[in-house]
């Protein structure tokens, strides 16, 4: 059993069919274009209760890593998903962070 307590996908819709606002990087030498192979982009946490000594159960409380999964290699994002990616990053800095304690 994982660990790890995934986000939403960034680049995928609810329904899980991919929403082109994460674009597969194709190489330094071209240009992103909308007709690109899409990808997406995951962020995960680690729960407080999960982080060896923490006592704390309250869901607020997350580890002080976090995952980032981006498939199929590097990614190119839209503004739409760099948004979104921001507003995810932005909530887990704002969390309390714990670390293991001996």
């Amino acid at each position: 059993m994982s660990i790890y307590s995934s986000w939403p996908l960034i680049g995928e819709t609810e329904d899980g069919d991919r929403d082109g606002t994460v674009l597969l990087y194709r190489g330094s030498h071209r240009f992103p274009s909308p007709t690109d192979p899409t990808s997406i982009v995951e962020l995960a946490t680690i729960p407080a209760w999960c982080v060896p000594g923490c006592d704390d159960e309250s869901g607020d409380t997350v580890a002080a890593y976090l995952r980032l999964s981006v498939s199929l290699s590097d990614a190119v994002l839209t503004e739409a998903s760099a948004t979104e990616l921001r507003d995810q990053l932005s909530e887990w800095i704002a969390r309390p962070k714990e670390v293991p304690r001996a």
